[in-house]
């Protein structure tokens, strides 16, 4: 039978002879006291800013994705208001060509080649 050890602060421990914290959640600012594991609010308080950074940082990339998807819908929308769209399509067909466009240009914006 193989035996579970925690590490705190780099140290490789027993959690049967210690006492730890009712919740996990906060399992990288756990500090040793003696037996008893703590929760340091110093650590908690950084894992916190570390995490909002990321966050902000993962949102900041999603606004762009959809400012670049804004940008593509409104030439597609200016090609379609300007008449450039191939003359004798039905509604289905010219609706069809504009999600085409809409595809090809998304595709172009992230630098993705077309399909085969």
């Amino acid at each position: 039978m193989s035996k579970t050890f925690i590490n705190i602060e780099g140290q490789t421990l027993d959690p049967a002879n210690l006492t730890l914290p009712p919740s996990r959640e906060n399992r990288d600012a756990w500090t040793r006291n003696g037996y008893v594991v703590e929760v340091d609010p110093a650590k908690v308080a950084a894992l916190k800013e570390k995490r909002a950074v990321e966050m902000e940082a993962q949102v900041l990339d999603e606004v762009g994705a959809l400012k670049a998807v804004a940008v593509v819908l409104g030439d597609v929308i200016e090609r379609v208001s300007n008449g450039n769209v191939p003359p004798g399509l039905s509604k289905a067909q010219a609706r069809g060509w504009v999600r085409a466009q809409l595809r090809a240009a998304v595709r172009e914006e992230l630098g993705v080649s077309s399909r085969n």
